[in-house]
C-alpha cells in the first residue's frame, strides 16, 4: 500500500478519523469531493487504512 500525507475531513463528526493510504476508498471519496483537510487533527486512523477491513 502506498502511504500518502495524512488527511481528514470535518464532514463526518460521528466518526472522526484520518486517512493515509492512497487506496482507501473512503479517503478517495473525501478527496474527490474536495473535503480533505491536511493532518490528523488528533483523530484515530481509519479502519481501512489500519488494515481492519
Amino acid at each position: 500500500m502506498k502511504i500518502v500525507p495524512a488527511f481528514h475531513t470535518d464532514t463526518d463528526p460521528e466518526d472522526p478519523v484520518y486517512h493515509d493510504q492512497a487506496e482507501c476508498p473512503y479517503g478517495k471519496e473525501i478527496k474527490r469531493n474536495g473535503n480533505a483537510r491536511p493532518g490528523t487533527a488528533g483523530r484515530r486512523r481509519c479502519d481501512w487504512c489500519s488494515g481492519n477491513r
